[in-house]
């Protein structure tokens, strides 16, 4: 009675090439997120795209009249070259953006601030909803203008500070 040997299994060919689809996007991911920061960031910079916006609206959540919230927008380079966040509108003279100009360096961000003033809301309501629009203009052809918003709701002042 010969005892017979357990059959080697060797991996086909086929077995390996079943894995690419799923490796080739995941290096590619890998490889964004190394040389753009993300895959959000690699996206963009595939698309074509020098500048990238962590969001294109911020909230400042609740807040009374006459009180200052601020926002933060954080403005990417994704290009080689330097470029220029050189001015800003807003659609309120209560919205108002940090200094500008400002220069980015290639693969750097900028902490872009802007302070709202909060508007009295209307006596008919209590407290409103708040939403502004901040466009910001660049030396980027491609993305000469950036739309921003910030919103919120605004409340009226309590009794007993509106009186003193």
């Amino acid at each position: 009675m010969s005892v017979a040997e357990p059959e080697k299994r060797t991996p086909s060919k086929h077995a390996i090439w079943s894995w690419t689809p799923l490796l080739i996007p995941l290096a590619l991911a890998a490889f964004g997120v190394v040389r753009y920061g993300s895959v959000r960031a690699a996206f963009a910079a595939m698309n074509g795209r020098a500048i990238l916006v962590d969001a294109e609206t911020k909230s400042f959540g609740v807040a009374t009249e006459d009180e200052t919230a601020t926002v933060t927008f954080i403005v990417s380079n994704l290009s080689a070259k330097p470029i220029r966040l050189l001015g800003s509108y807003t659609s309120c003279s209560c919205t108002v953006p940090d200094a500008l100009p400002v220069r980015i360096e290639p693969k750097r961000s900028h902490r872009l601030r802007v302070n709202i003033h909060m508007p009295a809301p209307s006596r008919a309501a209590q407290g409103r909803r708040f939403r502004q629009e901040i466009q910001v203009f660049t030396n980027v052809p491609s993305q000469s203008r950036l739309t921003l918003f910030v919103e919120g709701d605004v409340q009226d002042k309590p009794a007993e500070d509106a009186a003193g």
